[in-house]
């Protein structure tokens, strides 16, 4: 291909999620020998042949602005799910997915009160708030949500979330459909006088460190993708221009994790010893730990806290050690470039043997291949 061929990237640097689709995007066609080009805003119509575009990567929020890229003829990738109906080529999240991975981590937070923050007028925010209401009725946990209702004044949503979020039963744990809403979600709160996050947990989607860092406490967030999004949006666009991709081609991109912030390190277990235990064994995944180590922390017979244990968070001491060692390793193999031998002794396994096995048996595939499905 040309050098002088780029890619007009159309999204919005100010966005923590284009952030990241915009670095995977440019890292790629980089290394493709492309240039990449950078506006917020369509070009004119006139001005677009002297860019000397190969593709277009960008996000589609209306049926207008399909229309308008179509009308210019160059091959466009569709990286967001703001609507539904966009008929572009696609590379987007998986929002079910995203759902599913929001509601397994504050279940295994042992909370049982859960509600779910969304916009009214995204898909996204309808098919989060969908999986992840269903991934709770599986587990026999009911959902409370609430929507932002369209075209009401500012101050009356932000009354009418206030009204929401002090019927509900606490302590409690809310999923948000995305950061911003997290973040709105931590201020009413904070405006209401509720302990966060001893009283609301809040999760948010994608893990946009400027908004999660300044959140105080620190917002945990589920990392979407996007960096290899932005990837794929490239392999996309060049297949395209070669006819190799079809002209509806979609591909959706699982969730890489959740990244935990101080939001959501509580656990809601009301035995207190069964929440130190807990606490105990969550704070030293990264540790070859047993049973015999919670018990020299927790100050009752191995009987007693297995039987209260098991009843405050429905596994027992050493299946949580189990699945805490798993989680670190799954997290480590997301989100570094560790060999899998140091993965496997920074998450407190005691052979690469031993983890390997344990964690096929729990994550129903090798850790290699786990990798795999999860980098950028």
């Amino acid at each position: 291909m040309a050098q002088h061929k780029r890619l007009l990237i159309l999204l919005d640097p100010g966005r923590g999620f284009d952030r990241a689709v915009i670095e995977g995007v440019v890292q790629h066609a980089r290394s493709m020998g492309m240039g990449t080009l950078l506006r917020q805003h369509l070009p004119p119509r006139e001005d677009v042949p002297d860019l000397e575009l190969t593709a277009i990567i960008t996000s589609v929020a209306d049926a207008r602005a399909e229309r308008r890229l179509r009308r210019l003829g160059i091959p466009a990738v569709n990286v967001s799910t703001w609507q539904a109906g966009v008929k572009l080529p696609s590379v987007t999240v998986d929002n079910e997915a995203i759902g599913r991975v929001g509601a397994r981590y504050l279940m295994d937070r042992a909370f049982t009160t859960f509600g779910f923050y969304g916009s009214h007028k995204t898909l996204f925010a309808h098919a989060r708030g969908e999986a992840f209401a269903t991934a709770l009725a599986e587990a026999g946990h009911p959902c409370h949500r609430f929507h932002s209702p369209a075209e009401v004044p500012w101050q009356e949503e932000v009354d009418m979330l206030a009204a929401w979020l002090e019927q509900l039963p606490r302590p409690a744990a809310i999923m948000a459909d995305n950061d911003d809403a997290g973040r709105h979600v931590v201020e009413v709160l904070q405006r209401l006088d509720i302990a966060v996050p001893e009283q609301v947990a809040v999760l948010g989607v994608d893990n946009d460190a400027i908004i999660c860092e300044t959140a105080m406490p620190p917002l945990s967030s589920i990392d979407t993708g996007a960096h290899r999004i932005g990837e794929e949006a490239v392999a996309m666009a060049l297949r395209l221009t070669t006819g190799e991709a079809d002209k509806s081609e979609s591909q959706r991109i699982e969730p890489r994790g959740v990244v935990t912030r101080r939001f959501t390190e509580v656990v809601a277990v009301a035995d207190e010893m069964a929440a130190r235990a807990l606490n105990y064994i969550r704070e030293h995944a990264d540790s070859p730990i047993d049973v015999s180590d919670v018990l020299r922390h927790v100050p009752l017979s191995r009987r007693t806290l297995e039987r209260r244990f098991t009843a405050a968070v429905g596994r027992s001491p050493s299946q949580e050690i189990r699945r805490a060692h798993v989680e670190r390793a799954a997290w480590l193999l997301a989100f570094t470039d560790w060999e899998l031998q140091r993965v496997a002794f920074e998450s407190g396994f005691r052979s690469f043997r031993h983890f390997a096995t344990v964690f096929r048996e729990e994550m129903g595939r090798p850790p290699t291949a786990y990798r795999r499905e999860h980098r950028a």
